[in-house]
């Protein structure tokens, strides 16, 4: 008879820096054997490093890897409809944390999703959206953490991104939903780096503030109450989301590859991280009682450090008017999800 496992862990993203630098650390931990791992990637054929991975896992940690295609609405619901079947069947017990990790940045041009939303705001935000509101039936009403992978690209103000903002345009990042979701900035620069770190920044402002909404929403729910809502900053770690800088940026990261864990070791707690470090701050969020509370509401969480994220994403009145406009573009229908939109 196989051991009972009381929850699970899904993380998106599971083939990327972050997710395997969780993932290794998850299953060396003690939560390894008492969490199903459900593990998400975009293609399950070409996620050899996760596999690599979980070569290393215990005999007793129980996963399952699943594919999901964030660049379009449908396959995201075909997913969400899916996992949904198997927590009620009893294949998959229910989510302890739902990790949104998977991310896009594209520094080449402007490109859009099959649903015609700029890949950014499509990918980053809009697909995480639906999938929270999807899957949130499956989620452990007791125990269950939502886990939004921020970055500080969301702080136009932040010493390490600023020089994508023009001076004029850093306090109010976030002025138009419909704009963002067409791939259009204010004083919009010429050079495509630029613009699309800028574009990638403002996802994650909008992931930063949608988690905020979330929850209060899921505060007044008799149901989900007790369900926490996180942004993790897993601070500046070498990762594919870059492959598409220009050369000089990637020469520039690939040194810092070298540097990063020599910059870890001066400065523990500083904007440069690796992978493992960061993976293990992760799992600190994901599983801490402690520090963060047994029920850590609506906070932002850089590395183990419970900071302020910016100013313009604590902003509550463009918190609501992005959610009213983002039920639009989702599409949601009565019956789509347990939680009152």
């Amino acid at each position: 008879m196989s051991a009972y496992i009381p929850s699970s862990v899904v993380i998106t993203g599971s083939n990327g820096a972050l997710g395997i630098g969780f993932i290794s650390h998850f299953i060396k931990s003690p939560h390894a054997k008492h969490y199903k791992g459900i593990y998400v990637v975009r293609s399950p054929e070409r996620a050899a490093e996760l596999k690599e991975v979980l070569k290393k896992a215990p005999k007793d940690h129980s996963y399952d890897i699943l594919s999901l295609d964030l660049s379009t609405l449908a396959h995201v619901r075909v997913f969400a409809a899916s996992l949904n079947a198997k927590v009620s069947n009893g294949e998959v017990p229910p989510i302890r944390a739902l990790i949104l990790n998977a991310a896009m940045q594209q520094v080449s041009g402007r490109s859009f999703t099959s649903d015609g939303f700029e890949l950014h705001f499509g990918m980053n935000y809009l697909a995480n959206f639906l999938l929270v509101l999807l899957v949130l039936q499956s989620m452990d009403k007791e125990n269950g953490r939502i886990i939004n992978v921020a970055s500080s690209s969301h702080d136009a103000h932040h010493w390490g991104t600023r020089a994508n903002y023009p001076e004029e345009v850093r306090d109010s990042l976030y002025t138009d939903t419909e704009a963002l979701a067409k791939g259009h900035l204010t004083n919009e620069p010429k050079d495509n780096y630029t613009v699309g770190m800028r574009r990638y920044g403002t996802s994650k402002l909008l992931g930063v503030m949608w988690i905020y909404e979330l929850q209060r929403r899921l505060e007044t729910s008799s149901a989900f109450s007790y369900i926490s809502c996180i942004n993790f900053d897993p601070g500046a770690l070498p990762s594919c989301l870059t492959r598409d800088s220009p050369f000089s940026v990637q020469v520039v990261l690939t040194l810092m590859r070298f540097l990063n864990p020599i910059l870890v070791w001066i400065y523990p707690s500083g904007y440069f991280r690796t992978p493992s470090q960061s993976g293990s701050d992760l799992l600190f969020a994901t599983f801490d009682e402690g520090k963060l509370g047994e029920i850590p509401r609506a906070l932002y969480v850089d590395g183990t450090q419970i900071i302020l994220s910016s100013k313009e994403s604590r902003d509550e009145e463009k918190q609501k008017r992005l959610w009213k406009d983002t039920l639009e573009y989702v599409d949601i229908k009565d019956g789509d999800t347990v939680l009152e939109p």
